[in-house]
């Protein structure tokens, strides 16, 4: 003899509300990707981010921690992960990449350089960099280059615009934002220095949400609703960003 057991909708919609989780995301200020406004956080990655958890039955939520703490914050437990983050050891990531951090030198307008012609042109000279970010290894261990570290890119550009500094590296994207909305007198150098692929990192303990998350964008990737996003933002989507900064690197 055979038993059925029919379980009401409505303890079946409370199972599957028990069984949903609210994944912690802290994050940078970082727009377009991160933008912070009264407390809120948007922006592309949000809802990136926000669309591959809703695809496997969780949801999302984003607070905003300077990025050196944020990092210290997800290691110890507090978030399942950052958001936008470079590879970093200690961090399960990828390998689908959401964003790309391509980074350009920039510099005053009256800099007599039109190019940059490699790691040369900081010799001697102050370079602003950012507490926590990843560099190629020829910058910032290079002895001969004057490293001058900052909370944030914007932190960077204007010092360099009061020409505190000799020049900055930071992202294409973020970077022209912030410098066309104050109006600062500097400019970026093409080509760009690297192009440094970024991902929601969490810590060692969320294996499987990192893999199921993981498996969600990549089917963003490939139905094309990332680069929908992106061309909602940018007016170019994350296919065409990702050529138009390989066409700027070396």
């Amino acid at each position: 003899m055979r038993f059925f057991c029919f379980i009401p909708l409505t303890i079946l919609s409370l199972l599957t509300t028990a069984r949903a989780e609210t994944v912690r995301f802290c994050v940078g200020d970082w727009p377009p990707y991160t933008t912070v406004a009264d407390d809120m956080v948007s922006g592309i990655t949000v809802d990136i981010y926000r669309e591959a958890l809703k695809s496997i039955g969780h949801e999302a939520a984003f607070m905003h921690v300077r990025w050196k703490r944020c990092l210290l914050h997800v290691q110890k437990g507090d978030f399942h992960a950052a958001a936008d983050s470079g590879p970093r050891e200690g961090f399960l990531q990828g390998p689908t990449f959401t964003a790309i951090f391509a980074q350009n030198i920039w510099v005053h307008n009256d800099h007599p350089a039109q190019s940059y012609p490699g790691p040369s042109l900081m010799k001697n000279r102050r370079l602003g960099l950012v507490s926590a970010y990843v560099y190629p290894d020829e910058i910032e261990k290079d002895p001969a280059i004057i490293l001058d570290y900052a909370e944030t890119d914007e932190t960077n550009l204007r010092k360099l615009a009061l020409k505190r500094i000799d020049m900055a590296l930071s992202d294409l994207v973020n970077s022209r934002i912030f410098v066309r909305k104050h109006n600062l007198p500097i400019r970026p150098l093409a080509p760009v220095v690297s192009i440094n692929r970024l991902y929601p990192s969490f810590g060692p303990d969320h294996h499987d949400l990192q893999e199921n998350m993981d498996k969600a964008l990549r089917q963003m990737v490939d139905n094309g609703r990332l680069d929908l996003i992106y061309q909602a933002y940018l007016g170019i989507s994350f296919t065409q960003l990702q050529k138009l900064a390989s066409s700027n690197s070396p």
